[in-house]
């Protein structure tokens, strides 16, 4: 599929993949995996989130008390966390 321009952006198919997973997941709660997987850690200070998307276990996690990194390639998760290295404190 040749690349698409929205809004001045080239985006590719994997770009245009993203923006229907992120219209599809932005604003649910954290993964439940994530959740059981805290009850196996020690040091609850600092988590990088990669991949992040919308942001989800980002916020799951800071509300835990963590610092949270959040990296994401997509155009649109950078746009919607503002800085494609987000660090939400």
């Amino acid at each position: 599929m040749p690349p698409t321009r929205v809004g001045g952006i080239l985006l590719n198919s994997m770009d245009l993949k993203w923006n229907a997973y992120f219209s599809n997941t932005k604003n649910m709660k954290a993964r439940p995996l994530l959740a059981e997987a805290l009850s196996y850690v020690n040091n609850k200070n600092h988590a990088l989130d990669l991949g992040c998307g919308a942001g989800n276990d980002s916020r799951f996690l800071k509300e835990k008390s963590f610092l949270v990194t959040s990296v994401d390639n997509s155009p649109e998760a950078k746009k919607y966390l503002g800085d494609p290295n987000l660090v939400i404190s």
